[in-house]
Order: structure tokens, then sequence, then C-alpha cells
């Protein structure tokens, strides 16, 4: 089962101290490059002509002025309130205009101008570098030569002069630069005074076109007084003519007519609302306006006519008549027709009063509207008169007073213009140019410091933009970022020379262990004469080891001397008799002798192989040869390529080799991280990396000999069935091993080989199946874990990287614990994040990282060694069941003996 542990990733944060680490770290890049720059800066000032420098000191006085002014009138060119940078930055342009070198061309003598525009002209130019070929060769005139000289002339004395300003002053110096001192003082001198004599000739031209501006000004003034006079008499003339007798004008008599106009219709109005009173007072029964409508009139005579016949009617003939009903009936209908005619008169009679009424305050609405808009026209003319003769009269007098200050500056600039030759200017030579002493360029100092500069910044960006597209993980802090796990352990790298100590110190030891073990052993008399031999094997190897000079002849040697011991403690195993011993001492001489040098190694070193990008030169062939780096080369095989690999075969048991090593502290480092990672008891652990090569097989070797350290049994698993490989770290067989117990070829105590490393034993892979991932995933494989957590205290699985094959996400589920293993500057970081996405999906959380192959001194790369170790082969399926892979040459020869 596997703990449910999830770590959140670190904000990614900025750290100056890493970006300081990497300078460290590259230190010898960045320095040898600030080097080369300095070296560069160097031979750049050595090649350089030395160049003289000399200046003028220019005030340039803004707010210069006297009595005369020379028609300025108290302001200079640029006027008074412009800012300070302003003016001087114009200055400046001014002074490299053409027309001020052109006066320094003709203030030179022609002789030392045209021999310095030669010399500066016959060093580098990137546009002769470009050019191929010589120009064609044109005919000119002599002004058209004159003009080029003189275009020559300009350019090199632009390209050497130049004006720096005094800071917080109206100071200026004229700086000129050339190979020859005289000539600079001379040139700068010289441009000083152009510059003044070209102030002076603006001055003077300035101060003639402000007096013809001047003279046309005053006639144009008074034309336009003249003009505003005249104007003022005709208006004068024209308001007393529109006046009329006892002060009245035209407007005064139309108002007055207009009042009289509005009195008149006022009365009308109070008429009519006094007859709209009275017939509001009256009914239409009785109102007489309404008695006096001819067909109200016309009415009451017809009914007046019918009652007088009805009255005659009914005196003659009585009421109930028949002819005195019907004029009684007509009586009635006249009688109501006449009172709807009242009524409907009436009614017309009142709204045609309302609507006189209306209509007459209407008009004289309208009449008081024009007396108010005539009464403010006619104030308003009179004020807009009254106003505009007095705009006249004050013009006239203001154009008077400016064409008297005209003719005053008029008089000023005449005498400016008489006073030319009196040569004063608002700018002037402070200090004049003397003779430099001593070149001022180039500078060894500077020349040499920002080659260095340029050196150490270009340095640093290398290394920056290398680390930016570096992806492979170098610092244990950036692999708990990418994976998100706790790191368990930190493994350093061992170098070549810690490897070879090793490899010699083992097989001094195994000389000793040898002659340790057969001390006291009572021997069996079939077995006396190789224990004998194996004594004196032993005590002869320690004698020439203490005696002997040569290094090569020693490792020989020892090679040999193990390789005979091997072989005789193997013929004593026969005999049934101290078989552990003799085991132990067959197995521990095997392997010391399959590691380090060995006298053909040397043999092979003679033909100074090198390799590059997993290349390999041999001189004799005169050729390269993909190399294979197969589990024979990686492992120290007798029959590899190159058997200096068999340094490599060192790190895999070098724990047991040098146990109180920092290498061997950080592995048991490890196995205490591992049991104190939670309170659940871990027996079965496995261990796994995203891709090949990164150390999963060392680490899993050297973590399986720290828990045999705690004098526990421990089993070592290769649960790569791919490319197995353990066996070969130990010098044992692979004839069976698990697959040949899984598919039933073999039991569990046949499978399991017991290796020279105490309480250690091994179950190799056995024959390579066809199909790996369905066998690991077989109720049988857990049956097999679980009957050997019974017997055995820690078992360690090596399995297959994550990315390559699913080996790995299968065994998880089976194990207690899973550790990610990583390799120093070999892990990708997306390769790792990958993986762990992986391994996540499938619910397997690994308990932490382990980061091996640090570099302790910070430094990019392995050396020549390390103990990294590459597979050889692709992943793939194997060959089938049963089937048995020739042995190396070696190994045949060990089992033969």
């Amino acid at each position: 089962m596997q703990p449910n542990i999830v770590m959140e990733k670190e904000d990614q944060e900025f750290n100056i101290l890493e970006y300081l680490d990497l300078i460290r770290k590259h230190m010898r890049l960045i320095v040898v490059c600030s080097l080369i720059g300095a070296g560069l800066g160097f031979l750049f000032f050595w090649s350089k002509p030395k160049l003289f420098r000399a200046e003028t000191r220019v005030l340039v006085d803004t707010m210069y002025s006297d009595s005369l002014q020379y028609g300025d009138s108290g302001t200079n060119f640029y006027g008074r309130y412009l800012m300070r940078t302003e003016i001087l930055n114009t200055e400046k342009e001014i002074m490299r205009s053409t027309m001020v070198v052109d006066r320094v061309i003709d203030a030179l003598e022609p002789e030392p101008l045209a021999e310095q525009i030669e010399l500066a002209s016959s060093g580098f130019s990137l546009k002769k570098l470009l050019r191929f070929g010589d120009e064609p060769v044109q005919e000119l005139t002599e002004e058209q030569k004159a003009t080029r000289q003189r275009k020559r002339a300009r350019g090199f004395l632009l390209s050497g002069m130049s004006v720096v300003e005094e800071r917080d002053s109206l100071l200026m110096d004229i700086q000129f630069v050339s190979r020859s001192p005289s000539f600079s003082m001379a040139v700068s001198n010289a441009w000083a005074k152009a510059y003044i004599m070209h102030g002076l000739n603006q001055k003077f031209e300035r101060n003639r076109q402000a007096h013809e501006a001047t003279q046309n000004q005053i006639a144009a003034l008074t034309e336009e007084t003249n003009e505003l006079v005249a104007r003022k008499a005709d208006l004068e003339r024209k308001s007393n003519i529109v006046s009329l007798g006892d002060n009245k004008s035209v407007e005064d008599e139309r108002v007055s007519k207009l009042n009289g106009r509005i009195i008149q219709e006022e009365s009308n109005l109070s008429r009519l609302r006094a007859e709209l009173n009275k017939l509001k007072a009256t009914n239409y029964l009785n109102s007489i306006e309404v008695s006096e409508d001819q067909s109200v009139a016309r009415k009451e005579e017809a009914l007046n006519k019918k009652r007088a016949e009805y009255n005659t009617a009914g005196e003659t003939y009585g009421k109930n008549y028949p002819e005195v009903q019907r004029l009684a009936r007509e009586i009635k209908d006249l009688t109501e027709d006449l009172q709807q005619t009242r009524r409907s008169v009436y009614d017309g009679l009142l709204t045609k009063k309302n609507a006189e009424v209306s209509n007459q305050t209407t008009f004289l609405g309208d009449l008081n509207q024009r007396l108010s808009q005539l009464e403010k026209t006619t104030l308003e003319s009179r004020r807009t008169k009254d106003s505009e003769l007095k705009e006249l009269t004050t013009s006239i007098t203001a154009k008077l007073a400016v064409i008297e200050d005209l003719k005053a500056k008029k008089e000023s600039f005449d005498l400016a213009i008489q006073l030319k030759d009196f040569e004063r200017a608002d700018k002037v030579v402070v200090e004049p140019a003397i003779r430099p002493g001593r070149p001022f360029a180039p500078s060894l100092k500077r020349h040499v410091g920002a080659g260095t500069i340029l050196g150490f910044v270009l340095a640093v960006g290398f290394v920056f933009l290398m680390e930016v597209t570096d992806r492979k993980i170098h610092s244990v802090d950036l692999l708990q970022k990418v994976t998100a796990l706790p790191t368990l352990a930190m493994i350093p790298r061992i170098g070549e020379k810690t490897l070879r100590k090793a490899s010699d110190d083992l097989k001094t030891n195994t000389f000793k262990e040898v002659l340790t073990q057969l001390e006291g052993m009572q021997v069996v008399p079939g077995i006396k004469n190789e224990v004998d031999q194996m004594r004196e094997i032993a005590s002869k190897a320690m004698e020439i080891q203490s005696n002997a000079k040569d290094p090569k002849k020693v490792a020989d040697l020892k090679c040999k001397d193990l390789g005979k011991i091997s072989a005789l403690a193997k013929r004593a195993l026969q005999s049934g008799a101290n078989t552990q011993v003799f085991e132990r001492i067959s197995l521990e001489s095997s392997y010391a002798k399959s590691i380090g040098y060995n006298i053909d190694e040397v043999s092979k070193e003679n033909e100074k192989k090198e390799t590059m990008l997993g290349h390999y030169f041999y001189p004799s062939r005169k050729k390269w040869k993909r190399h294979e780096q197969s589990e024979e080369v990686a492992y120290g095989d007798e029959s590899g390529i190159d058997r200096m690999y068999g340094l490599r075969k060192v790190v895999g048991c070098f724990t047991h080799i040098k146990p109180a090593s920092p290498f061997s502290e950080a592995y048991r480092h490890l196995r205490t991280n591992i049991q104190l990672s939670d309170t659940h008891e871990k027996k079965v652990f496995l261990l796994t990396s995203s891709v090949p090569g990164e150390g999963k097989t060392i680490s899993s070797i050297n973590l399986s000999i720290a828990f045999s350290q705690l004098k526990k049994r421990v089993l070592l698993i290769d649960g790569d069935l791919r490319r197995s490989k353990l066996h070969r770290v130990f010098g044992l067989s692979n004839d069976v091993g698990m697959v040949n117990n899984l598919v039933g070829q073999v039991d569990i105590n046949t499978s399991i080989k017991r290796t020279f490393i105490p309480y250690l034993d091994l179950l190799s892979a056995g024959t390579t199946p066809p199909n790996p991932a369905e066998l690991l995933a077989s109720e049988k494989m857990k049956a097999l874990i679980h009957s050997l957590r019974e017997y055995y205290d820690f078992i360690v699985i090596d399995s297959s990287p994550v990315l390559a094959v699913t080996d790995a996400c299968i065994l998880g589920h089976m194990t207690d614990a899973t550790v990610f293993v990583s390799k120093a500057s070999k892990t990708n970081r997306d390769e790792a994040g990958r993986a762990l996405e992986l391994l996540r999906a499938n619910n397997i959380i690994p308990i932490g990282a382990l980061f091996n192959n640090i570099d302790r001194t910070r430094k990019m790369g392995y050396g020549k060694y390390g103990y990294g170790y590459g597979y050889g082969y692709g992943y793939g399926y194997g060959y089938g069941y049963g089937y048995t892979r020739k042995p190396a040459a070696g190994a045949q020869r060990t089992a033969e003996t």
C-alpha cells in the first residue's frame, strides 16, 4: 500500500542567491572571458594611434546688454526667458554649423590641414573594408575638386571637434582632437574665433533687418493712425445729422409716438372689457343686446301676432275650440324657438366680446414689446457710438505713442549699425587653448576595463542563457519544486581516483579476509591442498603489494591471484565442508577480480582511445566506431571492449566496500528517512526513475546493503525483466531467476542466490520473457511478494523507468513505499514531471525523491567516469521463455573453473 502523501509545489520566487550561485559555479568561465576581454582591450589600446586634445573656453553670456545693445532693446536673439539648456544646445549646433566650419577652414593653413586629413584617412575604415576593387577615376574640374576637398575638410574637422558645457554655468569648452598637438591647439583657437565672428555678423545682420523692419512698421502705423482719425471725424459728422431740435434724435421721436399709440390702445381695451362685463351681468332673457338682434326681433313679432290671434279666437270660440288649441300649440313652439334663438345670440355675443378683449390684449402686448426693443436699441446705439468714438480716440493715442517709441528705437539701430567695427559681442574667449603636453587617448585603463566588463557581461549572459535553456535538474531546491516530493537523501558523486583506491583497497582487504577466514579452520583432508594454496597465494600477494613499486604489475598480480583463489574456493565447495566460508571467499574474490583495472586494460590504454558523443576512435584502425554500451561494458566483464568501465562496478557495492565514506553515510541516511517516513511498517520498497541512466540500479544495491548492515535479512529483486543487470554487479549467474519461478520452472529457493555481502540475497530476473508487464501483473507475482515478506525483513525492488514501460506502475501497487530516483544534471524536469504524473494517475505517491551523483565541487559535468551508467539495449520484448543467453567469455571461464 502506498502512503497518501501529496505535497504542493513551491511558488516560483525570485532568489538572488540562486543567480549568484550560478555565477560562482561558472566562475572559471567568467574569469577566463574577462581576462580575454582585458587582453583584447589591451591589443586595441596598443593598435590605436595617440591622440592629443586642446580646448578653448568660451563664455556664452546670453543676458549680455549695454547702453547700445546692438539694437536688441534689452533682449538677446533667443529671448530673456528661454531655458539655459535650450540656449546652450542651440549654441552647440551653431558651433558645428557649416558657416562656422567654413570660417575655421579659411583661418587654418592649408598644408597642415591637408597633412592631417591624409593621416586620418590612412587608418582602418569599414568603407575600405567593404570596397571591392578600385573605383573608376573620374575627371573633375577645378571647382569640383575644391568642393570635394572642402567637404573632406569639413568631415575631418567635425569628427574631431566636440563641445562640453560646464555644469551650472554659461561656459563652454571647444575641444579638438588630432594626432598633432600643435594642430589641435590651432584648430581649437580658430574655432572659437570663428564662432565669435559668426555671432558678430549675425548680430549686424539682425540689427540691419530690425532697422528696416522698424522703418516699415513706423510707416504702416502712421497710415493706420490717419485712417482712424478719418473714421472718427466721419462718425461725429453722422451723429450730428440724425439729431433733431431740442436735442432730440430720430430714435427718441419714434419712442414718443409709440407711447401715444399704446395709451390709445389701452383705452380701447378698457372699453371692451367694460362691454364684456356688462354683457356678463345679464342673461339671454333680459339682455338688451340680444333683444336688438334682428332674428330675435322677428321671432318676437311673430309670437306677439300668434298671441293676438289666440286671444281673439279664445274670446270668440272658447279655449276648447280646436282652432284655439292649435294656436296654443303654435304659440308654445314659437316661444321655445325664441328662447333657443335668444340663447344662441347671447352665446355668440359673449364669444365675440371675449375674442375682441383677447385680441386687443395681444396687440397691446406687441406694442409694449416693440416699445421695449426700440428703447433698448436706442440706448445701445447711443452707447455704441460713444464707445466707438472712445475706442477710436484711444487707438489713435496708443498708435501715436508706439510711433514715437519706434522712432526712438530706429535711432538706436542707426547707431548700432554704424558701430559694427567695435566688435562688441556677448561671446568672449575666457581661456585660449594651449599646446597639450601628452596624449589623452587611447586610455589603457578604459580599454582594459571596458574589455574586462564586456567579457564579464558576455560570459554572464552566456551562463544565464545556458541555464535558461538547460532543462536538467542541478539542485535539490529545483528537484523539490519539480517533483513536489521531499528529498530523502543526497548522494554525492564519486570520482575516478576514489573508485580506483576503493578497488585496490577491496582487493587488498579480500586477501586479508581470505587469511582471516582460513585461519584456525579445521581442514578436511580432501581440501587441504586447496586451503594451503589459498593461504600461500594470499600471503605472497600481501608481500608483493608491500614491496612492489610498479602499480601496473601490482594490479595484474592482484587480478590473477584473486582469480586463482576464486577457482580454489569453488573447488573446495565440492567437499561440502565449510560451505558458507568457501562460498563467501569465492564470491568476494570473483567480485574483487572483476572490478577496476587489470593488465589487459593497461595494454588497451596504449591505443589512446578517445570518446566523443558516444563514438570511439581507434588510431590503429583509423576509423570511428559506434560503441554499444552493453551490460558487460558497464560492469567490467572481461568480454567488454573497455574494461575501465569496471570501475563503475565498484559503485554498486561501495556502501559495503567503504562503509565509512560520505557516499555510504548518505545511503544510511536514506535508509533512516524511509523507515521514519510514517508510522506504518515498511518492508517492500520500489525504486524507479523517469528514464534510464538515472542511477536507480546503483541506488537499489546500495540501499539494500545499508539495510543488510542492520544485520537484517534483505532481498534485492531485479524487477527490470527486459534488461536485468543486478547479477552482473555481484558476478552471479542469471540462468534461473524470478521469471523462471513465476512460470513454474524452478522453486523460489533455487531462484534466490546468496551474495558475498552478509545478510543480502539476490533474486535476479532470469530468462527474458516476451510479456514482462503481464507477468509482473499476475497473481503469481503478488503471491511471490507476499511469501517473501514472511521470510525477509526488507525487500528492495529495482524497477524499470516509468516513462519507458509500465512495469513500475504495476509493481508500485505491490510495495509499501516507492522512491523516485533522479540524477543531478541528468534528470530532465519535463520527464520527471511526466513520470510523477503517470505514477499519481495510477494512485502511486512516492514517499520522496533520491538525488544522486551530486558534484560537491559545484562544477558542471562529472569528470571522466563518475558513477553514472546507461542502458545499452532499447526497451522491448525479450527472447521468450526457455531461451538462455550465451554467457560472456569471462563468465564462461569462471563457470568452467
